[in-house]
């Protein structure tokens, strides 16, 4: 199982992490865990919640991925509302999502960690909520699932619901319905039309998906680099990929067991290495014998090499 940490703007985020994306990740056998962003720091309490400087959040970044290095940390901020000392956020570009590409590598030179990916929802968390206005029926009556309906034909699609103070996602929403609930009611509805169908109408929420997806591959590669790396290269000699038998170090055989799919290769062109444990198939004479064969006793009163 690999870990993923979401660092939220809020519990809205939060909520829609917990109770939507990690069932659909966990069928992947990846982890996901929302943080809440942390916008205040006194001695005895931390306030959560709330986008007010980038700076903060820059620095709470940067410490999360440097307290997981061998793991992968990403975002979920509304694009709506960002700080306006936020790196290139007020670039300006007729393409939306060539924009917000723009902003988000932008933002990943700065806080300047490799395992790293800052992730905008466009323009806000309630913008995906009109991937299927039919869903609002559990909360609203007809006539306002018509307008909301009619709102989102106005658009490609519904991260290009603009993020004015008057016209964002969530402002649309409040006026249409006075007791909506963002919590509550999010999650409702997002649970009712179901995470395939916001991958399917929202294309940036996509592919953001599909690379948190996809990153199990290279966090078995960075977990086996960072054990390698504590042990020393020295100690490690032989390229690290498909394997015969169990490395020597114990928190990588925990890996192995745990069905990673990382065993330490032999070269073909040398020996096998000394420090690897034997395979719990070999009796303990079979491997005797091995090894015997490949690392002969020296003469000359010399050491034999363990």
């Amino acid at each position: 199982m690999k870990n993923v940490y979401i660092y939220c703007e809020g519990p809205t985020e939060e909520s829609f992490v917990n109770e939507i994306l990690y069932p659909y990740f966990f069928n992947m056998e990846i982890a996901v865990y929302p943080i809440i962003c942390t916008t205040k720091r006194t001695a005895s309490k931390k306030y959560k919640g709330g986008v007010r400087d980038y700076n903060k959040i820059r620095r709470e970044l940067i410490t999360l991925c440097k307290s997981h290095r061998n793991e992968y940390v990403t975002t979920m901020f509304d694009y709506y509302g960002m700080p306006g000392d936020t790196p290139a956020i007020g670039l300006e570009d007729p393409d939306i999502y060539k924009r917000i590409n723009k902003i988000e590598a932008a933002i990943n030179q700065d806080i300047g960690q490799t395992n790293c990916m800052f992730h905008f929802m466009l323009h806000e968390f309630e913008g995906i909520l009109f991937s299927n206005p039919q869903s609002f029926q559990i909360i609203a009556d007809q006539d306002i699932v018509n307008k909301i309906s009619e709102i989102r034909k106005m658009y490609p699609t519904p991260e290009h619901i603009n993020n004015s103070f008057e016209t964002a996602p969530s402002k649309r929403l409040e006026k249409l319905i006075p007791n909506y609930a963002k919590i509550k009611n999010g999650i409702l509805i997002s649970k009712d039309m179901g995470i395939d169908k916001m991958i399917d109408e929202c294309p940036h929420f996509r592919e953001w998906v599909e690379k948190s997806s996809a990153i199990h591959k290279v966090l078995s590669r960075r977990q086996i680099d960072g054990q390698c790396n504590r042990i020393g290269r020295r100690n490690f000699p032989y390229p690290i990929f498909k394997f015969t038998l169990f490395s020597s170090c114990p928190r990588i055989r925990r890996l192995q067991a745990a069905g990673s799919g990382w065993e330490p290769r032999n070269d073909p062109g040398k020996p096998e290495s000394p420090r690897i444990f034997p395979p719990a198939a070999l009796s303990a004479g079979t491997w005797k014998k091995r090894k015997d064969s490949h690392f002969p006793r020296r003469t000359g009163g010399s050491r034999q090499t363990r």
